[in-house]
């Protein structure tokens, strides 16, 4: 059964009318928004999605731990034995934030992906919109944590403690970034699942328009919220903020999309010949 059977159309059409064109029906089907039924569902996943990967986050850095034992010959207290041990402290929580980050895209692709062949009653569009996220999303949230925390490091390494202001700058650009690839990955799979074609352009913009959403209202908030948590860091010191992540993520993200499939408008340029 097709999508345009589960929305509401704007406006009532008389049945003296003539039927509109194909292409006009579909245009008014899409600007009419998803139904009530499309919203859980979506949204269901998206919330879904938030806490199974917030509990993925939580467990990781307990699957691995960094090893603290100096080489043999750091053992004596020196500056250089500091530095090592910094660094290795540097690289596991990297490493845990990569994991965090990576459930949080494979789990938010996976379950938009299959919301969207749900929405539409199509098992077959189902599994293949959740491979796809599960495939896309992992990867977008592990690898560019990977590629912008290095970065993110070394700008750290030059603010004072007192510089809160370019803290809250470099932490929202860092989350932005692999939140970003999380939500473009996200609405790809979920417009894929709704039908493909236009589509996946414009859930795949939502998504990432959903996600800067999300990184705004969690840095400003979580400054305000949770002022001693840390959140500025790549992931926040307490529970209670990280939780917040994931959710404000996986929400923003999923009705940014679905927003976008059927109230975005995506114009190509068109080129006229000059005579």
């Amino acid at each position: 059964m097709s999508l345009l059977n589960d929305l509401s159309p704007a406006s009532p059409v008389s049945s003296d009318d003539p039927p509109p064109p194909g292409g006009a029906r579909r245009d008014l089907d899409r600007r009419a928004g998803p139904s009530g039924r499309t919203w859980s569902i979506i949204l269901g996943a998206g919330l879904l999605a938030g806490l199974f990967s917030f509990g993925i986050g939580e467990v990781t850095p307990n699957l691995f731990a960094p090893s603290f034992d100096p080489l043999p010959v750091l053992r004596a207290p020196s500056p250089r034995l500091a530095r090592e041990l910094r660094r290795r402290n540097l690289v596991f929580n990297d490493r845990a934030a990569a994991l965090t980050y990576g459930g949080l895209g494979l789990l938010l692709g996976l379950s938009l992906g299959a919301a969207g062949g749900l929405a539409r009653r199509s098992t077959r569009s189902a599994i293949a919109a959740g491979v796809t996220g599960l495939v896309l999303g992992g990867p977008a949230g592990a690898a560019t944590a990977f590629l912008v925390l290095p970065s993110y490091h070394a700008a750290r390494a030059q603010f004072t403690e007192e510089d809160h202001n370019s803290d809250l700058a470099l932490a929202l650009r860092t989350h932005g970034a692999i939140w970003l690839a999380i939500g473009a990955a996200a609405g790809l799979a979920l417009g894929f699942g709704l039908g493909g074609g236009a589509q996946v352009a414009r859930a795949t913009v939502g998504g990432v328009l959903g996600a800067a959403v999300a990184a705004v209202i969690y840095e400003f908030g979580g400054a305000l919220v949770f002022p001693l948590a840390e959140t500025f860091q790549p992931v926040a010191k307490y529970p209670t903020p990280r939780l917040w992540a994931h959710l404000s993520m996986a929400l923003c993200v999923a009705a940014g999309a679905l927003w976008a499939v059927h109230h975005l408008r995506l114009r190509r340029a068109k080129l006229r010949a000059s005579h």
